[in-house]
């Protein structure tokens, strides 16, 4: 379940911060991926809803390079 999901600007960059009580492996660069698509008018934003309703990651974006992602906490 992804409790929540927001963009953000601080400093001059663009950040992604996700919430979750797991993560896929792959899902975040994939999420990222697909919203810049979007953001770049390549995707329409319903897209995301489809995605998730089928089930079906091959209609998802092109992953978001690894670089720059990290992971900042763990709560148990």
């Amino acid at each position: 379940t992804v409790k929540s999901a927001i963009w953000s600007e601080a400093d001059g960059f663009i950040q992604f911060l996700i919430q979750s009580d797991r993560f896929l492996h792959g899902m975040v660069r994939t999420l990222v991926g697909t919203m810049i698509e979007i953001g770049c008018s390549k995707k329409d934003a319903f897209v995301i809803k489809a995605i998730l309703d089928k089930k079906n990651r091959s209609e998802a974006g092109q992953a978001a390079p690894a670089k720059g992602l990290v992971l900042e906490k763990i709560y148990y």
